[in-house]
């Protein structure tokens, strides 16, 4: 979910309130419901923005505040507190399925498996053998962030399960990337 339709002026401001009134506050200038979780609490901040852009807002108020927020709609944002258990609670979780092709022995496919649990800091990847697949699940943001990582000493060439189409080159971002059509709008 994306932010839309929403004021994009810049946002100045310098506060010294509870996280709540400045979320709520942020949210008013630009257009935006501000829900929060129910166990969240709210702790004082001082907090001064120059001319950020509303996500930059946002975003300076969750780390100072420890805290993180989520697009729920177009023009709403559900704040929560920052830990583990409630990031695991309320990430959207998605799950890809790459295939691989030209693989030349049974271990390359753990080689890779291995490899992405290593970069991606996650214990849910799954290879398929029998299939030469390997299966992710994980947060949404960990899916597309997998875009940056390169592994130019590897060319695992894959054919994408969606389009079929089949991508040779050293970078794993290509070799995960789905197509298009994959990511969920």
């Amino acid at each position: 979910m994306k932010l839309s339709g929403i004021s994009s002026l810049p946002v100045t401001l310098k506060l010294s309130e509870d996280t709540r009134v400045v979320y709520q506050t942020i949210g008013k200038l630009a257009g935006l419901n501000v829900l929060f979780d129910p166990d969240y609490t709210s702790r004082p901040l001082n907090i001064e923005l120059k001319g950020v852009t509303l996500q930059e807002a946002l975003d300076l108020v969750a780390v100072e505040s420890k805290t993180f927020w989520k697009p729920m709609t177009g023009n709403t944002v559900f704040v929560a507190a920052d830990n583990p258990a409630k990031r695991k609670e309320l990430e959207e979780n998605v799950i890809k399925i790459f295939y691989l092709s030209n693989l030349t022995a049974p271990a390359e496919l753990q080689d890779l498996a291995n490899t992405l649990r290593t970069i991606l800091e996650v214990n849910r990847v799954q290879q398929v053998a029998s299939q030469q697949a390997i299966v992710i699940f994980g947060a949404r943001i960990w899916m597309n962030s997998m875009a940056g990582l390169s592994m130019s000493e590897r060319q695992i060439p894959f054919i994408c399960g969606t389009c079929q189409g089949q991508l040779r080159t050293g970078n794993l971002a290509k070799h995960l990337r789905p197509c298009r059509s994959q990511v969920p709008r």
